[in-house]
C-alpha cells in the first residue's frame, strides 16, 4: 500500500511539472569566492582578475586568468565595477557563470605602474639573440607579446616578417628558441 502511494505522488508530481513546464534546477553551489580590492597598482597593461582581487576556491586558477581590462596610460586610474567583472568572467569562462561569490568593494580603481617593466612589452623593439655553438648572433626584432624574464614571448623579424618564439632574458632582450 505504501509503495503505491509514493508511486502515485511521484506520477502526480511529474504530471504537474509536465503541465506547467516549470522545472527550475537547483543552483550549483559557489565554487570560488572573489574578494574585490578597492585600489590596485597593476603590474602590466593587461589587468587580470588575480591583479585586482583575492580569489579562493576550486576554480581560482582559471578565474585568476580572466582578463578584466586593458590599461592605456601609466598613472591614469581606471575604475572597474563589480558588474563589469562578472560580465567578463561569464564571457570568458561561461562554465563558471554563477559559480562564484563576490565580496569586497563595489568597484576597483586600477592604476598602471609608471615604472618600466623588467622584461618586454608588446610592440617594443627588442634585441634577439641566438647561440650557434660558441657564436652569439644578435638581431633587432619587435615583441608581439608581453613577458618577464623566463617567460616565452613572440617576436617578429622585421626583414622577413617571420614570427619566432623567444624567451625573455632581460629588459628588451630575448633569446630565440
Amino acid at each position: 500500500m505504501r509503495k503505491r502511494t509514493v508511486f502515485s505522488l511521484l506520477v502526480a508530481l511529474m504530471a504537474l511539472v509536465a503541465l506547467t513546464g516549470n522545472c527550475t534546477p537547483l543552483a550549483a553551489p559557489a565554487q570560488a569566492s572573489i574578494h574585490l580590492h578597492d585600489m590596485v597598482q597593476a603590474p602590466s597593461r593587461q589587468v587580470r582578475l588575480s591583479d585586482i582581487a583575492t580569489v579562493h576556491g576550486g576554480s581560482s586558477q582559471v578565474l585568476g586568468l580572466v582578463l578584466v581590462a586593458t590599461l592605456s596610460r601609466p598613472g591614469q586610474p581606471v575604475r572597474i565595477d563589480a558588474a563589469r567583472i562578472v560580465q567578463m568572467i561569464e564571457r570568458q569562462q561561461p562554465a563558471l557563470a554563477g559559480r562564484f561569490a563576490m565580496t569586497g568593494a563595489a568597484s576597483v580603481s586600477v592604476v598602471l605602474a609608471s615604472e618600466p617593466p623588467s622584461g618586454v612589452v608588446r610592440n617594443q623593439r627588442v634585441m634577439a639573440q641566438s647561440r650557434i655553438g660558441a657564436i652569439l648572433v644578435e638581431k633587432p626584432m619587435v615583441a608581439r607579446s608581453e613577458g618577464r624574464p623566463g617567460q616565452s614571448v613572440r617576436v617578429i623579424d622585421l626583414q622577413s616578417a617571420f614570427i619566432h618564439q623567444a624567451t625573455v632574458v632581460a629588459q628588451q632582450r630575448v633569446e630565440l628558441k
